[in-house]
Formats: structure tokens, C-alpha cells, sequence
């Protein structure tokens, strides 16, 4: 190889590394380390959460977040966004307990049993009109949602609850095991997430059809203590 060539090698050797090292800042850093913007990132889109655009147009587009609130990490960046709201520096050491009993009782709840996911859906234009149609999921049984968490395999496992909030998000809580076996094997490289979007009267009048919503996770990124976290 060219010597003048050598240098220019080492810098994009140096630009990828740091790159892949900020972009995984949960390896690198312990959690109680994250800046806002780490939880941010990590709370939208990360291993353990992504987001889903659709809708006909920007007026009436459909946005979907969906957060893995089962995992480890997710957890971790809430309570983490909790302390830098609330200044967890600056408090009291008697305030500092009562934060750290409450954030227990988040980061040490176990989820051996369930898979937790929250969907939020505030930032779509439609989300009071959305909120009444998941209202009426439930009233039906939740039948028009047709969630699913389908596995590498395509195994195909529904919900145990379906959890609508006030707050124009609700919860889909899986079972991890499907008649005594894992849902989710080991070895799997990725699963899925989906239910129904709603067929709703957008504001203008017009029809927004029914979208199947979608999410498929990377179990190989979602590692943590030499196992996939969800």
C-alpha cells in the first residue's frame, strides 16, 4: 500500500471506532453517566425502541414509538431523565432516598414472567381520534388490534393485556413463555411487534385508512450481561 495512503486509512479506522462508540453510549458508559440526549436516543431509537411513521399526509400523519419497558435499559434511561429533571444533584440526602426507593422499585421490578411493551402514539396529528378507536378495542376485545409478537420462527404469540393510558399511549404485555416454552428461544437473532392502526376520520374529513404497524427488534444489539435484554 501507498505510504500517503497510510495516514487516511488510520483516520477512517479512528472516525468508524469512535462513531460505532458514541452510537452505543450504553456500552461505553454507565447508565447514571447518560446526558439527556443519551435518553432521549436511547428512549426513541435504539435497540429497544423505535419509531413508525405513516398516514396519507403530514397533516394527518400516524406516528408510533414503541419502548421495550420490560428491559433493562429502557428502564434505566427513564429513571436517569427523572433525575436530571429533578435535579438529583442538587437534592436533599433525604429527598435522594425517597428518589432512589421510588427508582428501585422501577429498575429491580422483575419481568421474568412478561414482555412489556409501551406504544406511545402523542405525536401523530390524529391522537384524540386514536384514542377513542383504542377505547373501542377494548369494548370488542381488543379483536380490530390484532397485536401479535411474532418470532424469528414465526411463532405467532398475542397479547396477555392490552393496557390503554390517558396519555395517548397504551401497553401490549406479552407472556415470555408459550405453554411452558420460551416465546422468545435462545439463538433467535430477532423478533417482531405489530397490531392494527385504526381506520379513523382525519380532521380535514378525509379517510385514513387502516396501516399495519410494525416493529422488529435485533436481539443481537440488545445485549446486556452477555444477554439479550428484553
Amino acid at each position: 500500500m501507498p505510504r500517503r495512503k497510510i495516514p487516511l486509512l488510520l483516520f477512517l479506522l479512528t472516525f468508524v471506532a469512535a462513531t460505532a462508540s458514541a452510537s452505543d453510549f450504553w456500552l461505553s458508559k454507565e447508565w447514571k453517566q447518560w446526558s439527556k440526549t443519551d435518553c432521549e436516543a436511547l428512549l426513541l431509537e435504539s435497540p429497544w425502541a423505535h419509531v413508525w411513521r405513516g398516514g396519507p399526509s403530514k397533516e394527518e400523519a400516524l406516528v408510533y414509538t414503541a419502548q421495550l419497558r420490560s428491559a433493562l435499559p429502557i428502564r434505566q434511561a427513564i429513571v436517569r431523565q427523572l433525575q436530571l429533571d429533578q435535579k438529583y444533584d442538587k437534592m436533599s440526602d433525604a429527598q435522594r432516598r425517597t428518589f432512589d426507593e421510588q427508582a428501585g422499585q422501577v429498575l429491580n421490578h422483575s419481568y421474568d414472567d412478561i414482555i412489556l411493551v409501551h406504544i406511545d402514539f402523542s405525536k401523530s396529528e390524529a391522537a384524540p381520534g386514536l384514542a377513542g378507536d383504542f377505547h373501542v378495542d377494548v369494548q370488542n376485545g381488543e379483536k380490530s388490534l390484532d397485536a401479535l409478537l411474532i418470532t424469528e420462527d414465526g411463532s405467532q404469540l398475542k397479547p396477555a393485556r392490552f393496557d390503554p393510558k390517558k396519555d395517548f399511549s397504551f401497553d401490549l404485555v406479552f407472556p415470555r413463555t408459550n405453554d411452558g416454552i420460551p416465546a422468545i428461544k435462545d439463538g433467535q437473532k430477532y423478533f417482531s411487534i405489530q397490531f392494527q392502526s385504526p381506520q379513523h376520520t382525519g380532521r380535514n374529513g378525509s379517510k385514513i385508512v387502516s396501516e399495519r404497524v410494525t416493529f422488529r427488534f435485533d436481539l443481537r444489539k440488545m445485549v446486556v450481561n452477555e444477554k439479550p435484554s428484553f
